[in-house]
């Protein structure tokens, strides 16, 4: 009876075994393979001067429809050196060797700010599959644009006796500059004003940027905002690409720091619940954005309150 079951075992095995290990549909398509997507980050020019703007491209692309992949949305980029004074933002189906390409196009002008090397940073895109329910992280790399003398405006003609009065401005102007060196020289010195630091930085940014006074407040807009300005501020603080990260890389790297658990537990709260009204499309709620937010406020007005603090 033994060898009878090991032999029909052995025919089980070999019949199993000439099966075969994929199986295509009908259309030979898994619906649930997800297309491959891309993103890019580009600027129209190496160079722009003073007055004129350079265009950033930030585009998502796949193969299929346009719904396929629900994108999050694309806040500002963090510049260097740049000013954004324009957005926009396409959604439009190309074709390529015969299929169907969603692209979703946003775009930014930005207008240097002084002579020199202008940059923009690297940007974090989240996305989620809507078949499989996956979400997913694509990040551009940083770019960066020289700023060069401004160029004449439409209409304007070269004259001589215009350079002629600039070149007294600026002999008058030295003039003037030199009497009132040599005058301070002879006071004494003020002190100097001391340095704002991060935390002054920021928490004058974060009142001006959402005001919890406002009966009106726009509570989505308000979550979006107090989760950028934290993580600029943690990552600034702790050295870290703060806007980069996400929730978990970000919470990881500070607890590998060995910050406060305290601390650590406050961050995961106010940007866990950031990312929840973010990607659930509610609205949140007061009472608890104004907790979050008092708690972000207590990071920035400690240092000055209990100077022995060591985080």
């Amino acid at each position: 009876m033994f060898r009878l079951r090991v032999k029909l075992g052995l025919v089980l095995l070999l019949a199993v075994s000439w099966l075969p290990w994929e199986v295509k549909g009908q259309t030979g398509t898994d619906s649930l393979s997800a297309p491959e997507i891309r993103l890019t980050a580009t600027l129209d020019k190496t160079q722009v001067p003073l007055n004129r703007t350079v265009r950033l491209t930030i585009e998502l692309r796949w193969e299929g429809p346009l719904d396929r992949y629900e994108v999050a949305e694309i806040e500002d980029p963090v510049v260097r050196n740049l000013k954004i004074v324009g957005t926009g933002s396409a959604n439009r189906v190309d074709t390529q060797n015969g299929r169907p390409v969603a692209v979703k196009e946003y775009t930014f002008d930005l207008q240097p700010q002084e002579l020199g090397m202008g940059y923009v940073e690297g940007m974090a895109v989240l996305y989620t599959d809507t078949v499989t329910g996956k979400s997913h992280r694509l990040v551009t790399q940083r770019l960066q644009v020289e700023a060069v003398d401004p160029v004449p405006e439409p209409g304007q003609r070269s004259r001589w006796w215009l350079g002629l009065i600039v070149l007294v401005a600026v002999l008058a102007g030295g003039a003037a500059g030199w009497a009132v060196l040599r005058r301070r020289k002879r006071e004494p010195q003020e002190p100097v004003a001391p340095e704002i630091s991060l935390e002054e930085k920021t928490l004058e940014e974060l009142r001006q940027t959402v005001d919890v006074r406002r009966p009106d407040l726009p509570l989505r807009q308000a979550y979006a905002d107090l989760s950028r300005l934290a993580r600029r501020y943690l990552g600034e603080k702790y050295k870290l690409p703060g806007l980069e990260l996400t929730t978990d890389e970000l919470l990881t790297s500070l607890r590998e720091k060995t910050l406060d658990d305290r601390l650590v537990s406050q961050v995961e709260e106010v940007l866990r619940t950031c990312d929840r009204v973010k990607f659930s499309g509610s609205s949140g709620d007061r009472a608890e954005f104004e907790r979050l937010y008092g708690i972000v406020e207590f990071w920035l007005v400690r240092p000055a309150e209990r100077p022995e603090s060591t985080v």
